[in-house]
């Protein structure tokens, strides 16, 4: 629409609304300039030329309409190229880039308001593995590099924004989850008195005293009260005490559980200035446990044994995972990036890796296949144990067209009955074991190893292992 500026006609070829302020794109024939006015009053809080850099109008002004205009709270305006969008409810998050600065946008759908966080501000979800939390600072600290945004961009997500109180509410229930996951516990009734003002001096500071300070004798218990400080006086919010009778039986991990979700929700916390985004992989749920999240990162390794016959007492190594470059250029190109496969190893013999389809693994299921705990490794350190199976794989083919017969010892090399010079070689679990411990597992030696080792012991049922808690890292 036109614009008349001391008699003359300029156009708007573009308008941006930032909480108080509308920027404004205006053209007068070849030059360009802006204007970010105060919604309000309609008063002029900053305007200025902007540079074709050597591009013709047109296309400068088709670069700034995929831009994101940023006002600070003095009014001064900067233009910023944006990456990539993700929507969450109520919340459109874009990653943007200006002259040495990376910034985040925040746009709150329902209230129509803006805000911006510098990239630093991004923090790891708690659900992150250690190496993946390594992976996050350095992508901080080389935060301007492409690379870095790229890495970013293509395989990690926004979970939440997040202040201050919430990280210190979680930081103690992440506590009381170390001490007390091995804990089960007994009961009826569960009491959350969400919101309760607890009026003693402990209350005021952040600081929730031991669990075993609050147990009591016999079977009742109680978990402490997760105290939030607010910011008048000596008031407190705080989760109160949870009664806790023995009748039926839940896990700890519910109550911590309901303990973060009342964090999250409760009325009386305060907004607070110091938000943060919240990042991890982008992941699948695991086909052998649903609980464990795998991503390009972070690969789940299991050992199983056979469900029925003799193969009740054959062992191989499974990995499950989200496929990224190393994997697709060195064990598999046709399988797409970020796709999620299951892929078995084995010796039978001879040794074979392949897909382990999930037609083939749920009936396998269905037959009483048996599995070890799940260990989460860093995927180059599984691509390289996948890397050496392989070359032993090829080693193994050479010597049989050859002539050479492959050693294979069922028994087991710690057996009373191997014989290195006849049979020899790894029995299928003995292979496994030690193609583990390339990943710092340690499966362990069984009790009638001496005689013959029996894998099905070193295994258990799916079910069994799902009724025991598990800490995800992704």
């Amino acid at each position: 629409m036109p614009h008349f500026i001391n008699k003359r006609i300029v156009m708007i070829t573009h308008k941006w609304n930032f909480n108080q302020f509308e920027v404004f794109l205006t053209q007068n024939l070849d030059e360009l300039k802006y204007e970010t006015r105060e919604k309000t009053t309609w008063s002029l809080v900053s305007h200025g030329p902007i540079d074709l850099c050597g591009v013709t109008v047109s296309k400068m002004i088709d670069g700034l309409k995929k831009c994101q205009a940023i006002v600070n709270v003095a009014g001064k305006t900067d233009f910023f190229h944006s990456y990539k969008k993700w929507n969450l409810i109520d919340k459109e998050i874009s990653l943007l880039k200006g002259n040495d600065l990376l910034l985040w946008h925040i746009f709150f759908t329902s209230t129509q308001k803006n805000l911006v966080l510098s990239f630093q501000d991004t923090i790891p979800s708690e659900r992150c593995h250690p190496n993946t939390i390594a992976l996050v600072d350095k992508i901080k600290s080389n935060s301007l590099t492409r690379d870095s945004i790229e890495v970013l961009i293509k395989n990690f997500k926004i979970t939440r924004i997040i202040d201050d109180e919430i990280l210190q509410i979680e930081e103690i229930i992440l506590k009381y989850q170390r001490n007390l996951n091995p804990f089960i516990v007994n009961l009826s009734t569960l009491f959350l008195a969400s919101g309760s003002i607890y009026a003693s001096s402990s209350c005021v500071t952040k600081v929730v005293k031991s669990t075993s300070e609050f147990f009591g004798g016999g079977y009742v218990a109680a978990v402490p009260s997760v105290v939030v400080g607010l910011y008048f006086g000596a008031m407190a919010a705080s989760f109160g005490v949870i009664p806790i009778a023995c009748k039926k039986a839940y896990d700890i991990q519910l109550i911590l559980k309901e303990l973060k979700k009342r964090a999250e929700q409760n009325q009386f916390i305060l907004p607070n200035e110091n938000k943060y985004i919240e990042i991890e992989p982008i992941s699948m749920p695991s086909k052998l446990d649903e609980r464990v999240l795998v991503s390009k990162f972070t690969w789940a390794v299991t050992m199983i044994t056979g469900p029925k016959g003799a193969s009740k007492n054959h062992a191989a190594i499974v990995i499950e995972g989200l496929a990224n470059d190393f994997f697709r250029n060195t064990i598999n190109n046709e399988i797409l990036d970020g796709e999620y496969f299951m892929f078995k190893s084995e010796i039978n013999p001879p040794i074979v890796s392949y897909f382990y389809h999930e037609n083939v693994y749920r009936s396998d299921c269905k037959e009483g296949i048996r599995r070890s705990e799940i260990w989460m490794r860093q995927s180059d350190k599984v691509i390289q144990m996948l890397e050496n199976i392989d070359e032993e794989k090829n080693s193994n083919r050479k010597k049989r067209e050859s002539g050479q017969a492959l050693k294979f010892n069922s028994t087991g090399r710690k057996s009373i009955f191997f014989d290195e010079g006849q049979k020899g070689g790894p029995s299928c679990f003995d292979w496994a074991r030690e193609h583990l411990e390339t990943l710092d597992i340690t499966i362990g030696t069984g009790n009638f190893e001496s005689i013959s080792v029996w894998p099905r012991s070193f295994t258990r049922s799916f079910q069994d292992y799902n009724d025991e808690p598990f800490n995800v890292q992704i």
